[in-house]
């Protein structure tokens, strides 16, 4: 029986071991695992808190300073420090009052180079800044030195904590600042959100380790890593957290992502720099016990003081772990349903937003896209969309190069107009916002974009600009009735006195060159009229604006009062890319608007005409101002000006000041719409009484070939004997130029409309050796009659000669492989010229 005991003992207590071993193991690899799980977890959220904290904060300091820019370049701020008088000094102070509530900060206020206080919206109160000098902060040494600053401090004389934006202020010379304008705005926003933070220490340190902001108020000012004695001085030197010294928190560093305290309490560190503020960092504390709590608190729940050394025992702690992992991956499972959900809601958002939203390489291969884009592009599934290269949608390759170039810069692109088509070709319209994905070399990675098709709002534009330009017409109609009376009345005259000395040959041949001269100032009133009301596609080219600016005052002198003078002080010649037509609409525009500001009084209308240069301190991206040399066109008037209120609304769509039926309200909505469409911007300056100036500017361009108005060269006549077919509906030139052409030596076979013309010509081809047709005739047009005649002998040459006609262009002229498509009216000696380039086999078709 002993025997038997010590053997049964010795199974038991094998058994009991392997119980336990494995009871170990098990529970070891389950701590392990779950150690390591909630490990990773809370390093991902931390990353994600962390770095949703500084987008924050990045977001919020960039638009503070872009205020304290705006504030730095008014006017008033330059007077106050060149001047220093009490009216400058006034101005500058409800200026500095007005940044102060509508920014809703601390304080703003103005400095002079040697860094007094001279202006501020805190100039009332107990502990104002006038008269103090901070000549020794470091965000006015900064400044002043022409590098905008961010500084973070306790005030001196407030004894508050804020946030110091300066920015140089310059004369409109430029050269070295005269002074800073600087805004001081609290942290109470930052603390809010760090103070939602949960479980963790969050706090915002500057460069040499002081804590600024925090969500332990007790750590405020203190270092959060040991600083040496030089570095303290320095602190203490600016002043910039007190007088010090500061408290040394105790934090010491294990590793990149570990710190202990002086208590031994151990912390994961996760810190991140902010974008544009060099060493300010924002970094996440957590205590590595509230980990620890997350792992220890289910075990401590199943396992008690009286632990049976016993099967049972283990076997029960066995069951208990099961069922803890049971639960574990029932948690896990659930919280990857929560997952998919997000990813569901996710691919929903993209999949359903209003705008184009694509992710793409920089190479411009599309990588993924939503509903919205392959309805934008005309794509007719995703794997052809992501089949087709973005620069094949594309108008112009080198746009593409621009956009890159911009997004590398900025990193992103805001308000973004491309030029691009559909997959089938057909342009569209569309408004981009793209950022770029950077690695940690700066290099672009991915784009993500999203477009908005704007064709139909374009359509309106379009629209919208064509009402206008009838009510311009309108408003000139006096005019040119007065014109044209005018010039028939000499053409009448003068057609009276060569009847009259029909025997006198010298007489009447000087009455009939009158005559035509009245004719050819007809004809370029007309072309006036008809380029300014004509709606066209927006067609950009090398422009220059002085030549178009003269033609335009032509027309303006004969429609306004004589109570109105017209001085010019057109100075430049510089050449701009622009669409002439929307160029001749900016100028009616402003000089139409000018002229009812003094219909009533009269006065003096100044146009002027020059260059300015645009440094880089001046430019102001979101206004469309960026450096380089600009043309500038001034309208100035000395009519009633505007007060304030009417000056923000000015450039509002039917916003008018006159009576109902004496104007829509368009005129300045268009003219500011075309002046950034062509990448420029308007300045207006008016009071009340003292009447307003319109500058605009419009960027130059390198020295190309402009676009120059004219007058036709005069040509001589020439001579042949060739057979030609002349079709034209009006009898009087259908005679006129059958007798100009036969006297020249031509064979002229004449017809009134294209059916019998096509007739004739269908039955003896060879008899022709030019056509020369109208376009718009009864039965059948000149295109039609040329397409029918090109369909019989394709090598005929044909003149196409139009009135008017919207609908047809040279373009299509061309595509129609018609010789030459002429404006009426048309003289004898231009279109002998013509006839005589055709059939001596020069320029047979149009130039490309």
């Amino acid at each position: 029986m002993k025997k038997n005991d010590i053997k049964l003992r010795t199974v038991f207590i094998i058994l009991s071991m392997m119980i336990v071993v494995s009871s170990f193991i098990g529970g070891y690899l389950y701590y392990s695992a779950l150690r390591d799980s909630l490990e990773k977890q809370t390093h991902k959220e931390a990353e994600e808190h962390i770095k949703r904290l500084r987008n924050n904060l990045d977001s919020y300091l960039t638009w503070s300073l872009l205020s304290v820019k705006s504030l730095a370049g008014l006017k008033e701020l330059r007077r106050s420090l060149l001047i220093g008088d009490r009216p400058a000094l006034a101005e500058t102070n409800l200026i500095l009052d007005h940044f102060r509530d509508v920014l809703q900060v601390n304080v703003c206020y103005l400095m002079d180079t040697s860094g007094n206080t001279l202006a501020s919206s805190n100039r009332n109160d107990p502990d104002t800044f006038v008269g103090k000098n901070y000549g020794f902060r470091p965000y006015f040494t900064q400044a002043i030195n022409g590098i905008p600053s961010v500084h973070m401090a306790l005030g001196i004389t407030s004894k508050t904590r804020g946030i110091y934006y300066s920015h140089p202020v310059y004369n409109e010379k430029k050269g070295p600042p005269i002074g800073i304008a600087v805004i001081k705005a609290s942290v109470e926003r930052i603390e809010k959100d760090l103070i939602e933070s949960h479980n963790r220490i969050i706090l915002l340190i500057d460069p040499h380790g002081v804590v600024f902001v925090s969500s332990r108020p007790d750590w405020r000012y203190h270092l959060l890593w040991k600083a040496s004695s030089q570095t303290t001085l320095e602190i203490t030197r600016t002043r910039q957290f007190g007088t010090g010294p500061w408290n040394w928190t105790g934090m010491k560093r294990i590793d990149a992502e570990t710190a202990v305290d002086d208590s031994g309490n151990t912390y994961h560190v996760h810190q991140q720099a902010l974008a544009n503020y060099a060493g300010w960092q924002l970094v996440s504390l957590h205590d590595t016990h509230d980990i620890m709590k997350k792992i220890t608190a289910p075990l401590r729940n199943y396992i008690g003081a009286g632990v049976l050394v016993s099967c049972v025992f283990f076997g029960i702690i066995a069951f208990f772990l099961f069922i803890r992992t049971n639960t574990s991956i029932v948690e896990l499972k659930k919280t990857e349903a929560e997952l998919r959900k997000s990813e569901e809601r996710y691919r929903e958002y993209f999949e359903e937003t209003i705008s184009g939203t694509y992710i793409s390489t920089p190479e411009g291969r599309l990588i993924a896209c939503n509903q919205e884009y392959k309805r934008i592009f005309g794509f007719d599934s995703t794997q052809q969309a992501l089949d087709t290269p973005i620069r094949d949608l594309s108008e112009n390759p080198a746009e593409r190069v621009h956009f890159l170039n911009l997004l590398k810069k900025n990193r992103r692109v805001k308000g973004y107009e491309p030029n691009l088509k559909t997959v089938h070709g057909v342009p569209i319209h569309l408004f981009e916002n793209a950022s770029g994905v950077f690695d940690e070399a700066g290099n672009l990675k991915h784009i993500r974009g999203f477009l908005l098709d704007i064709t139909e709002q374009k359509k309106l534009e379009t629209q919208l600009q064509q009402t206008q330009k009838l009510e311009s017409i309108g408003t000139l109609a006096g005019g040119i009735a007065h014109d044209f009376n005018n010039i028939l009345s000499a053409i009448i005259g003068y057609s009276q006195l060569a009847e009259i000395h029909i025997n006198d040959p010298e007489k009447a041949t000087e009455y009939l060159s009158q005559v035509f001269k009245g004719a050819q100032r007809a004809s370029a009133l007309v072309q006036q009229i008809l380029t300014f009301s004509r709606q066209s596609e927006y067609n950009k080219q090398p422009v220059t604006i002085f030549f178009l600016l003269k033609e335009a005052l032509k027309l303006l002198r004969s429609s306004i009062p004589s109570t109105i003078e017209i001085r010019e002080d057109l100075i430049s010649k510089a050449i701009v890319m622009a669409d002439p037509t929307q160029i001749h609409q900016v100028i009616m525009n402003l000089c139409t608007n000018a002229y009812h500001a003094m219909s009533d009084t009269g006065g003096v209308l100044t146009v002027s005409l020059h260059e300015v240069k645009i440094s880089e301190q001046e430019s102001i991206p979101d206004l469309n101002r960026f450096p380089g040399r600009y043309l500038i066109l001034e309208v100035r008037d000395t009519g009633h000006g505007m007060d304030k209120e009417t000056q923000d609304k000015i450039f509002d769509p039917y916003f008018t000041t006159k009576e109902v039926g004496k104007g829509t309200g368009l005129g300045l909505a268009v003219v500011n719409g075309i002046v950034k469409n062509h990448n420029g911007f308007i300045k207006l300056s008016s009071e009340t009484g003292c009447g307003s100036t319109f500058q605009v500017f419009w960027p130059i361009i390198e020295q190309v070939e402009p676009l120059v108005l004219h007058d036709k060269m005069k040509t001589k006549l020439f001579t042949g004997t060739e057979q030609i077919m002349l079709v034209d509906d009006e009898t009087d030139i259908l005679h006129s130029l059958q007798q100009i052409m036969e006297r020249q030596g031509y064979k002229v076979t004449p017809f009134r409309d294209g059916k019998s013309a096509l007739q004739a010509f269908a039955k003896n081809p060879d008899q022709f050796d030019l056509i020369i047709t109208d376009m718009t005739m009864p039965r059948m047009t000149g295109n039609e009659l040329a397409t029918e005649v090109l369909n019989i002998q394709k090598d005929m040459p044909i003149i196409l000669c139009s009135g008017y006609n919207e609908n047809f262009t040279e373009a299509m002229a061309r595509d129609l492989r018609i010789c030459k498509y002429v404006q009426k009216p048309v003289t004898g000696q231009e279109l002998s010229a013509l006839i005589r380039e055709i059939l001596d086999g020069k320029n047979m078709l149009l130039p490309e």
